[in-house]
């Protein structure tokens, strides 16, 4: 299972791998809604709706 971390609260999210690239699962985090995340394996940043 792959995971991303929430840069607002820092809690992890599951994420699936799309076109080369994990994306979570939800459309936010589910424990603030923050909708932009951290790849702590590759240090990328993902935003939801770009």
């Amino acid at each position: 299972m792959d995971l991303l971390m929430c840069r607002s609260c820092g809690e992890f999210t599951e994420a699936v791998e799309e076109d080369r690239r994990l994306v979570p699962t939800k459309d936010g985090c589910p424990h603030c809604g923050e909708v932009e995340f951290k790849n702590t394996g590759t240090g990328n940043t993902v935003q939801l709706g770009e």
